[in-house]
């Protein structure tokens, strides 16, 4: 059984919170002390959507031989719209299981 790693927890609640700054500070990893936690995020790729208001990014953070994926949690009245105004699909891999 896995146990609670704290370090880990806080890696990753960096990564969250990197998700929440400005997509161009986003794209060039300069978020200040959230992105600093981890200086060696490269290849970061960020992504947003004007009409949705999603947004975040994808990168591999070579301190930590990591691949990381992060979105901004709903943030925006246009995310709060989207998360209610959703058509469920099927999820392939678990009968009866449907994603939004």
């Amino acid at each position: 059984m896995p146990t609670f790693d704290p370090d880990f927890a806080i890696d990753i609640d960096y990564y969250s919170k990197a998700s929440y700054c400005d997509i161009n500070n986003i794209r060039q990893w300069n978020c200040g002390a959230t992105c600093e936690r981890h200086p060696g995020m490269t290849d970061v790729k960020a992504f947003s959507s004007l009409v949705s208001q999603i947004q975040g990014y994808c990168g591999y953070d070579s301190g930590n031989n990591r691949i990381v994926v992060a979105y901004r949690g709903s943030s925006t009245v246009n995310n709060w719209i989207t998360d209610f105004v959703y058509h469920p699909v099927a999820y392939p891999d678990c009968e009866g299981c449907l994603v939004h």
